[in-house]
């Protein structure tokens, strides 16, 4: 094993548009200023499990959302990164709504929060 080598990490910017980082763009520069850490960000939109194997990740993380609220019919749009949660033997690390994707892509149901105070939309 290489002395010092970089930790692979591949994040999956979650965001409905490829373009709008939200709130991944602080963990991605937190990540850039650690100098064990090379990273990928893609798009779920464009990856794929040949993403996996052309980058080598060691850790994937997969992003919340800036919005507040998203909607349960979208999962079609992520079928690949569910393939990925699924397939994957690497560590994978959810935050808000990746953490609804880990268990959304092993079947969970997720249903809409009630009450009057609502600071997430599913759960």
């Amino acid at each position: 094993m290489v002395k010092n080598a970089r930790k692979k990490v591949l994040i999956i910017n979650n965001e409905p548009e490829r373009n709008n980082l939200g709130p991944l763009s602080r963990l991605q520069k937190a990540l850039s200023e650690a100098a064990s850490v090379q990273m990928l960000v893609r798009h779920f939109r464009d990856i794929s499990l040949k993403t996996l194997a052309d980058f080598e990740p060691e850790y994937i993380i997969l992003s919340g959302r800036e919005s507040t609220y998203w909607d349960p019919r979208e999962m079609d749009f992520f079928a690949e990164e569910h393939r990925i949660v699924r397939e994957t033997k690497l560590p994978v690390l959810g935050i808000c709504l990746g953490h609804q994707m880990i268990a959304a892509a092993y079947g969970v149901g997720l249903i809409p929060l009630k009450g009057e105070k609502v600071e997430e939309g599913y759960t």
